[in-house]
């Protein structure tokens, strides 16, 4: 088989490379591995000293690896983004040098320190003594006034001779900045730790019910003083549970969990784990607390584990004791429940005390809807004290965004509980101001909001929302003197309910109650001026949402209507609009000014409910949307004119689905691995041309592929740039499409201090649903694939906490809009300009992660 001259793989047209790189590429290699061994320093260690250069965990077959590591009690030294080198190490060694070499200085500092110090306190002192004693012809207070001032003086002293002393022993004792901060001390082998880690994974093997398991250790020593550690894993045949026998002499709790047994957390068959057997001792106390029974805790659960018996099975006795100083567990019903609104300990306690529906409520200045707080409390007079009651009173009561901590507390005297429900209030009126910055290719974008909260509107928990946003975004284009720049100003105003407002049985609103709804009444206002066009949007909305589970959230919204006018349209891109038209796409009536009506529905998925960010994390959004459903039906009454109009409005009929999955697991110590998987179809239908210009898809950014400017990827193979007399494309126009599939992938971890770093793959790209004769290439097929543009590169975060700035550095690899043949341009690449405007770097700044 012949592969040409110039290519190879030729067959697939996808993952193909130019001859020539090879050889850089193999020496790109070479000095890599190269890098790799002598970046590792070794030249410190003492005799018989070895850097563990790796650690692993070998012939496991049940058991994951993850499992096994966290009992690793020595680690290596961390290296960058995973290469083969020890940054951290190097760093350390550096500043060991330094440090050697000052060490007996600070120990001499340390010393002349204190005694420095302590001699202006002597002296002090003795001033002291002398006042008492020579002050006898003074007046009482000018006595106290000269001891009150040298005892001020000689406390400042103290003061600073204990802070001057910490910070110099701290670096005798860790090192300096370099050391502590930046480097890592040599993960040195100890075979003795090493032991330890065995131990202690063969009691893990053990607790997971692997009882004849064995751990051993494989030591490869390698070139240069270095190490490589291994755990062999033998677990062995697992013990199964034969039978379960359950000892409850309290008949009445007996009872109650004969009738909860289906999900118990051990069952006969099960192979024996200990983290099950916890996990039961949970499921019984909780059942329990959850039938009255609020004084029962975990030490009353007991397991014995028979495991003598042959053939791999284990028997497992579970007993449930009584309490031993009053000889059984007392079911408790709810006496009285008492809910204060105005808690703070700068004000007394509230004085209005009013009922309903048999709770008592006191409140102080603030006053709120009885029933809309009645709809949150799951806690009643007269039912069994349940766990789970008190749990969802506290979410349900926080979620209102009234309170700003919400307590309960229990009161057990003379053998009733009293309920006692704490809260104290978020002021009334309270605003946010939040600013960031976008910036592409070095020109600052900077954007700042401002949002108004007036709470408790109408004394029913409503919150009305008024939030003002402006944006500027800056783009260098590639011809020199041209810029693409964009602006967009917005307001909306929002008023929450906190329940639904629809008729509906009482029977289901009551189901409701316990699952957080919101009705929400919307309207906004959005100004988009963009160099192609400007853009005027209102829009107003009707939403319910309520909350499927703890981590679930659905959103209906039966009403969405927006009027969108276009003010402005440049030359240039009208005329491509008209070269578009001519060539039959219907790109051009979404700039007509139109009405836009839809409602939409979505499902919201996250176990990152606290809102900060976590190295395991998953989040998924299923979104579903149809446009012009209503205006289908006014067709009927000749509201809508030949031309497909209401009022001299354009509408649009159109339906639009988009899955957007997202998910991070634990990458050693402290990295981590994010994707994003993205795909969504959006199709106009029935007699109206096109679809709104917002409701196509768009890729290419920051946040989707970093290695192309903002919304210019794409569609299809279409090549939609210019090439300059330079030999630079200019990227011209925006690019919508009516399919896109996103994939991103994100290795990040932890460098030093409040650095990060990241390596990142871009692979996205859009289609139109059919072929666009005016952008050929663009329509979707069986060989979408070799259609996906790459992009690659790294980034620099600086996390600080409470704001994330976001540096990276995007690289074509794969470029669609090449022949096929052509498209791997990741070879294409040069350092020399990746600092100029015409370079081959897209830079990126953005607030918080990418997804």
């Amino acid at each position: 088989m012949n592969l040409g001259n110039s290519t190879i793989f030729s067959e697939s047209g996808y993952l193909m490379a130019n001859r020539r790189s090879w050889p850089k590429l193999l020496l790109g290699l070479a000095i890599l591995l190269f890098l790799g061994t002598s970046c590792v320093p070794v030249k410190n260690l003492k005799e018989g000293e070895y850097l563990i250069f790796n650690q692993s965990i070998k012939k496991n077959k049940y058991i994951e690896g993850e499992e096994l590591e966290v009992f690793y009690r020595q680690k290596p030294n961390r290296k960058i983004i995973y290469l083969p080198m020890m940054p951290y190490l190097y760093a350390y060694n550096i500043g060991k040098k330094r440090f050697d070499k000052t060490k007996s200085k600070d120990s001499l500092r340390l010393e002349e320190t204190i005694v420095k110090y302590d001699t202006k306190i002597r002296e002090l002192q003795f001033q002291l003594d002398s006042v008492e004693v020579n002050g006898i012809d003074k007046k009482e207070e000018e006595l106290t006034k000269d001891s009150t001032k040298i005892l001020k003086d000689i406390r400042a002293l103290l003061r600073k001779k204990e802070e001057k002393v910490l910070k110099l022993e701290n670096k005798l004792k860790n090192g300096n900045w370099m050391m502590s901060s930046i480097g890592e001390p040599p993960s040195i082998y100890n075979h003795d730790i090493s032991e330890y880690t065995q131990e202690q994974m063969e009691k893990y093997l053990q607790s997971r019910g692997y009882f004849d398991g064995k751990v051993s250790i494989t030591l490869d020593t390698l070139e240069e003083k270095l190490i490589n550690v291994e755990y062999i894993v033998e677990e062995g045949k697992p013990y199964r549970i034969r039978n379960l026998f359950y000892h409850i002499p309290d008949t009445a709790i007996l009872e109650v969990l004969g009738n909860n047994f289906k999900k118990a957390a051990l069952e006969e068959g099960d192979i024996y784990n200990e983290k099950n057997i916890e996990k039961e001792r949970i499921r019984i106390t909780r059942v329990l607390q959850d039938n009255g029974y609020y004084e029962f805790r975990q030490s009353y659960v007991f397991f014995e584990v028979n495991d003598t018996l042959s053939q791999n099975f284990v028997d497992i006795d579970v007993t449930i004791k009584n309490d031993a100083n009053k000889g059984g567990h007392k079911k408790f019903m709810i006496d009285e429940v008492v809910f204060e609104t105005d808690v703070d300990v700068n004000t007394s306690r509230g004085e209005n005390i009013s009922y309903y529906k048999d709770i008592e409520y006191i409140e102080g200045e603030s006053s709120y809807s009885k029933k809309v707080l009645d709809r949150k409390i799951f806690i009643r007079p007269g039912e069994p004290y349940s766990l789970t009651n008190v749990e969802n009173t506290q979410v349900s009561l926080a979620r209102l965004d009234i309170f700003k901590f919400v307590n309960i507390n229990f009161d057990t005297t003379g053998g009733h509980i009293k309920a006692s429900i704490f809260t104290s209030p978020y002021p009334k009126y309270q605003y946010s101001l939040e600013g960031g910055l976008n910036v592409f290719q070095s020109l600052p974008g900077p954007f700042v909001s401002l949002s108004l909260i007036d709470r408790n509107v109408f004394k029913g928990c409503e919150i009305l929302e008024l939030s003002v946003r402006a944006a500027v975004d800056v783009q260098r284009g590639t011809q020199e003197g041209q810029s693409l720049d964009s602006q967009e100003y917005g307001a909306n105003l929002s008023l929450s309910f906190p329940r639904i407002i629809f008729p509906m049985r009482s029977h289901t609103k009551r189901k409701l109650f316990r699952k957080i709804p919101i009705t929400k009444l919307s309207g906004g206002w959005a100004y988009i001026d963009r160099p192609e066009y400007t853009r005027v949007n209102l829009k107003s909305a009707v939403s319910y949402q309520w909350r499927t589970n703890r981590n679930g959230l659905f959103n209906f919204s039966p009403f969405d209507l927006g009027v969108v006018n276009t003010k402005e349209i440049s030359d240039e891109f009208r005329e491509r609009l008209d070269e578009l038209e001519q060539q039959g796409s219907t790109l051009k009536n979404s700039f007509d000014s139109s009405l836009v009506s839809n409602l939409n529905a979505y499902y919201l998925y996250t176990d990152n409910i606290f809102g900060f960010q976590q190295r395991k994390s998953k989040f998924y959004k299923v979104y579903v949307e149809s446009g012009g459903t209503f205006f289908g039906l006014y067709n009927q009454t000749g509201l809508i004119d030949e031309q497909g109009s209401i009022l001299d409005l354009r509408y649009f009929r159109y339906i639009k689905g988009d899955f957007d999955n997202r998910f991070g697991v634990p990458v050693g110590k402290s990295g981590q691995l994010a994707t994003r998987f993205h795909v969504g179809v959006a199709r106009p239908y029935g007699t109206t041309p096109g679809m709104p210009y917002e409701k196509y898809f768009f890729t290419g950014g920051s946040n989707s592929n970093r290695a192309w400017p903002a919304r210019r990827l794409g569609p299809g193979s279409f090549s939609s740039t210019d090439t300059l007399d330079n030999g630079n494309q200019r990227f011209r126009f925006e690019q919508p499409g009516e399919i896109i599939l996103e994939a991103n992938l994100e290795l990040r971890r932890d460098l030093f201090s409040f650095f990060e770093g990241a390596l990142f793959l871009d692979a996205t790209n859009i289609w139109t649903l059919k072929d666009d004769p005016a952008r050929p290439g663009s329509g979707f097929s069986k060989s979408f694939w070799r259609e996906i543009a790459l992009g690659g590169g790294l980034g620099i975060r600086l996390n600080f906490d409470f704001l994330l700035v976001r540096l990276d550095a995007g690289v074509k690899l794969m470029d669609p809009s090449e022949s096929l043949g052509e498209r791997w341009v990741g070879d294409e690449f040069s350092f020399k300009n990746i600092f100029s405007t015409q370079g081959d770097v897209i830079y990126n700044i953005g607030i918080g992660y990418p997804f």
